[in-house]
């Protein structure tokens, strides 16, 4: 099949090695313009569904992530990052709600809770992180090592923007 947006062309015949049977699918999209996949696959009546934004949708509409099942590790700074960027691109594709489980975790690094909560906190604002994103099943450790880790990214935030005044403690440097 050969679909160029406007044309669509099928073939009779398939190239074969008839030493391997199986099937060949060659699969080129001309990337010069934009493809409508709608209607590539029939228009109107194909509904395009993200089975991965489905696949973290709750009952309640919310969509979780859960944290043990998605970093590769609780210690680095690389592993929350990693973190932070599915929960920011779930929010691209349209999530209004994010609730991050950390069921199963033991123990993060500062590093870790920084790059994940410090950061998402200093991007969304306090009350807008607050209303955007959930935390749940956290122990009073991982619980003071976020707490902490918040409090330092946002002493920080305020510092460079110069709203922290000179006689309060400065956060030490990353």
């Amino acid at each position: 099949m050969y679909f160029d947006g406007v044309e669509t062309k099928t073939f009779p015949k398939i190239p074969s090695n008839w030493n391997k049977p199986g099937a060949v699918i060659d699969f080129q999209i001309n990337t010069n313009r934009p493809v409508d996949v709608s209607a590539a696959l029939g228009g109107e009546q194909y509904q395009h569904i993200n089975l991965r934004m489905e696949a973290l949708e709750t009952e309640t509409g919310e969509h979780l992530i859960k944290v043990q099942d998605v970093a590769h590790g609780t210690a680095t700074r690389r592993s929350g990052e990693r973190v932070r960027n599915l929960v920011l691109n779930t929010f691209a594709e349209g999530a209004s709600r994010v609730i991050l489980e950390f069921s199963g975790i033991g123990m993060i690094s500062s590093s870790f809770a920084d790059e994940l909560i410090g950061k998402l906190v200093a991007h969304f604002g306090f009350s807008l992180f607050c209303q955007k994103v959930m935390i749940r099943q956290v122990n009073p450790t991982i619980q003071a090592l976020i707490d902490h880790s918040v409090a330092q990214r946002m002493s920080s935030t305020l510092a460079s923007k110069g709203l922290l005044s000179s006689d309060e403690p400065k956060p030490p440097e990353e």
